[in-house]
Order: C-alpha cells, then structure tokens, then sequence
C-alpha cells in the first residue's frame, strides 16, 4: 500500500463472490480510487447471505486491497429451515413475494419489520462496531463511507465514526423508509416509529448523505434539511466489446436482473403478441430473453400469448458473459417498479454503454424515463399507457428494419473512473 494515500474504510455487505447489482457499485469504486489519493480498505461479512453468488467477479478486485471480514449471526437460515425455502431466499425480500403468505411466511413479515431493525443483518452491527473501533485503534483512517442496504452498515458507522471522530459519508443505494416494500412489513406504531428516527439520525449525523437517484435525493434533503449529494450507478468503459453484434437473422430483446409478479408489464406483452399475430417478418424474427431471477408467475403468465414459442429464460450468470447477452441484443427491456419514480438501476448505463435500443417500462416521470430522455438512450411508456406502448414497439421495429442505431448523448462522464472522480471530490471536502 502507499503511505501517501489517504485511507476510506468501505462498509459493505455485498462484496465477492457476492453476485448481482449490490456489489457492483462500490466494487468499481474500490478499482479506481487510488488513482485519486486514496486507499481503499473494505469491511464486509464473513459468509454472508447473498441471494447471487458469482465468484468471477473475485477477479475484478485490484490486487492488493485489504478486505476485513467480520462474522455475524444472520436468521435467514433459521428462516429457511422453518419455511423449507432454498438456499438463496432471503428474509428481506423473498417473503414479500410469495402469493400465497402462509401463515409462516406471514410470520416472517412480522418478524422481519417489529424484531430485527433496521434489517435482518442488525446482529452484524455490535461485533462491527467493536472490530473497526480496534482497527482505527492501530490504524490511521481518514473517512468512513457505509454503503446499504442493508441500513445496518450505517448504524455501525455512525458508531464508529462518532467514537472515532472520523469523517463518514453514508451512501444509500435505496431508499430506507420509503422503499416499496416498508408498508408491506406489517409495522407496529412502535417499529414503525423506530425505523424513522434512526433513519433520521443517520440522515442528520452522516457529514454526507449520497443517492444514485434524484428524485431520491430531493427526498433525502427534506429529511437531512440540508444538501445531499448526487451520484449515479456508472459503466465500466473497458468491458466494452464493439466486435459483439446481434445475429442479422434475428430480433432479439432481452431483460437482465430480478423481476417480480408485482412488476409484469401485462400491456407490454399484450401489444408485443398482437404485432407478432399480425407481422409475419417481426414474428419470424422476434425473440425475447430474459437472465436472472424471474417470477414463476411471470413465466407462466407468458405462456398465454402467442410469442412465448420465441421466449428463453435463463438463470443468473456471471457478470463475465453478461456482454454477450447485451451486445447480442437489438432492443433492452427496463422495467421499473409500479408506483415508484426514483428508481434508476445500475443496468441502465451498461445498457447504454452498448448503445443498443432501451425501452423503458416506469412510472410517468420517472427517474428512468428523465435520464433515458437526457441521454437520448431509449423510449419510455408506463406501465398502462397502451397507446405509447404500441407506438414505441413499432418504432424499434422500425428502426431494425432501417439499421438505425442508438446515439446516446454524454455517456462518457457516466464511467466508472469518472463517477469515482466525483466520489473523490465528497471525500475531500468533509475530510478537510
């Protein structure tokens, strides 16, 4: 390590072999941030609970990076064996998702919102707090940056950082009390009253509060009632594989990432099957991938329309072979979250970064739609707009047919280097 550089602690859950989009954001930070004067120490679970395992992603960890582990005891397993659940669900979000809420499962929504918070992974925070406070003991730190979810990374650095007198930065990557599925946890007054006031004091005691959305930061300084900073997921520039296009006898859209019964874009599909029925050209070549966990439902429900013959769904894979799957697409499916506008995936700039078409599924003025606009990287609709629906698949058809490529505007400022660049810039100004 150089002694020159500053020193950040990371306070991560998700970090490899940790798959899927929770690791990757502060994973591409870490690869960067020594060229800007600092080094990066990350402090993670031992064993965690990750619903996405891909130990691929070990290799994109620069050489030399001291990684601190600290054990916790986590419920998901117990939750598993009294539910018989596989070994990825997870008591945070799988049990929001099953339709038929036994009377475990409902259980564990009590459980999950009144017992453990802010999040299953509170057990983390004590052990945490007295690791770190050792480590800073015999080590000199200038910043604390808490990354979540899960929220308890930032209980454990407003400990810490308090204890220490060390400048903290807390990331939120998603909301905390206003997420979708906080009404969903069954809260007493007492819990949800709880929920409120850490997330107060972590918004008012953090010397900065980060977003990726916003919208969401718009929202955050209503509750820190002062500045929140703004940074959004980024690309990284040297996965690009120009020599990668889509196979000319085909039209291929494909969807990467999780997506949920409560998402389906039921009028997406019912105008997608009547342009099938109706264009022979467009049927012939038309298929539609989807990579990740997707609902059972929504891969039943696909079997009533007549494209399901041309529809593949795959597993999660490696971020290593997810090029392939993008660059070998004509049309990227978004698809955004039924009354929530503040949401802007990572995916949308390695979408972008492929300068394939997006057409985006959201809310009306949705973080999504007013980025994809500003970048000029794809066509949005909502969820119930039949009419915009229609009209945007036929002009990506269109747009196939005439070889018209995406040209997206300002993307270069969206790399991974350069969002670290801004990252940068916070951590030198609150360690002044």
């Amino acid at each position: 390590m150089n002694k020159s550089l500053k020193k950040v602690i990371i306070i991560t859950y998700y970090w490899p072999p940790s798959g899927g989009s929770g690791v990757q954001r502060y994973l591409y930070f870490t690869k960067y941030l020594r060229q800007f004067g600092w080094e990066p120490v990350i402090f993670t679970v031992e064993d965690g609970a990750y619903s996405v395992v891909d130990e691929k992603l070990m290799d994109e960890v620069p050489k030399g990076i001291e990684v601190i582990k600290q054990k916790a005891w986590e419920p998901n397993q117990l939750y598993k064996k009294i539910t018989g659940r596989k070994e990825t669900a997870s008591i945070d979000s799988s049990i929001f998702k099953d339709q038929k809420k036994s009377f475990v499962n409902r259980l564990a929504i009590w459980v999950r919102g009144n017992l453990f918070i802010p999040d299953a992974r509170m057990f983390w925070i004590k052990p945490s707090v007295k690791r770190l406070n050792k480590y800073i003991e015999n080590n000199k730190v200038d910043a604390i940056i808490s990354t979540s979810p899960p929220q308890s990374t930032h209980l454990i650095a407003n400990k810490v950082s308090k204890q220490n007198k060390t400048p903290w930065l807390a990331d939120f990557r998603d909301p905390w009390t206003d997420i979708g599925y906080f009404d969903e946890l069954k809260l007493s007054n007492w819990a949800k009253k709880k929920h409120l006031k850490l997330e107060e004091m972590v918004m008012q005691n953090a010397d900065s509060l980060l977003t990726v959305s916003r919208i969401w930061q718009k929202d955050f300084e209503k509750i820190r009632k002062s500045s929140v900073d703004y940074i959004p997921n980024g690309y990284e520039s040297t996965s690009v594989k120009e020599i990668i296009t889509p196979d000319k006898d085909f039209y291929t859209w494909s969807y990467v990432g999780v997506l949920t019964e409560d998402r389906e874009p039921t009028v997406l599909w019912e105008e997608m099957d009547e342009l099938y029925k109706s264009n022979t050209e467009f049927s012939n070549k038309f298929r539609l991938r989807f990579v990740g966990n997707i609902s059972n439902q929504i891969q039943e429900n696909i079997k009533k329309y007549s494209f399901h013959e041309k529809v593949t769904f795959k597993g999660n894979i490696p971020k290593s072979e997810l090029n392939e799957v993008l660059y070998t697409s004509n049309v990227l499916l978004l698809i955004g979250i039924p009354g929530v506008r503040g949401v802007l995936p990572g995916k949308v700039f390695e979408y972008l970064n492929t300068k394939r078409f997006i057409l985006n599924i959201s809310e009306e003025n949705s973080e999504a739609e007013d980025f994809l606009n500003k970048v000029n990287g794809g066509l949005s609709s909502s969820f119930e707009d039949r009419e915009k629906t229609k009209e945007n698949i036929l002009e990506l058809w269109q747009n196939n047919l005439d070889n018209t490529m995406v040209k997206s505007a300002g993307l270069k400022k969206y790399s991974r280097e350069n969002i670290t660049k801004e990252l940068v810039l916070i951590l030198n100004r609150i360690t002044k």
